[in-house]
């Protein structure tokens, strides 16, 4: 998350200079999440109650206080629930079409998500329990998965000491520690 606001940052600071530039496009680059959520619900809406109960649950989304609120804000608690929202849909849309691509995305996202904020990763296990009897669905959004867990290796290998360290000092501090006993 941290690094999709450098990128915005950065990308601000050849417009100008200061935070007048760069947390309007912060904002906006983290509320296409809460768009993309938005979108997710209209699609499923028009999928099964047409094009009146797309545009219903659209609104119904975009105009919910914590998607207006909680939307543009860079939180991981917030990136990682659109980002399901997302995986769900692109696992499941409802559509009889096998897609391979979608799938790869699917658990791609999902396993973003659960990397992020990893109370989601429970949620996020239950796209592959869901494909359970489509042993090829289970493979695509495995590879899916293997392609953002190496992504996440990667990056906390640059930023901290060894990869998944946030996940195993956080899961340190909550049981090791016994630290979450404290607040």
């Amino acid at each position: 998350v941290l690094t999709w606001g450098l990128v915005a940052v950065m990308v601000a600071s050849l417009l100008g200079q200061g935070p007048e530039f760069y947390l309007p496009l912060t904002w906006a680059f983290f509320a296409l999440g809460a768009g993309a959520v938005s979108l997710c619900a209209g699609l499923w809406g028009a999928r099964f109650n047409g094009r009146s109960g797309g545009l219903a649950a659209a609104l119904v989304t975009a105009s919910w206080i914590d998607n207006l609120y909680f939307g543009g804000r860079s939180f991981s608690e917030v990136v990682g629930a659109h980002l399901l929202i997302v995986a769900v849909y692109l696992a499941q849309p409802g559509y009889a079409v096998e897609n391979r691509n979608r799938l790869l995305a699917a658990g791609f996202a999902a396993t973003l998500a659960a990397m992020l904020r990893m109370q989601l990763g429970p949620v996020a296990l239950l796209l592959w329990l869901w494909q359970w009897r489509h042993p090829q669905r289970v493979l695509h959004l495995s590879i899916g998965a293997v392609a953002a867990l190496l992504l996440t290796a990667g990056f906390d290998a640059l930023t901290w000491d060894y990869p998944f360290q946030p996940i195993w000092q956080n899961i340190r501090f909550k049981w090791a520690l016994v630290g979450a006993s404290s607040f």
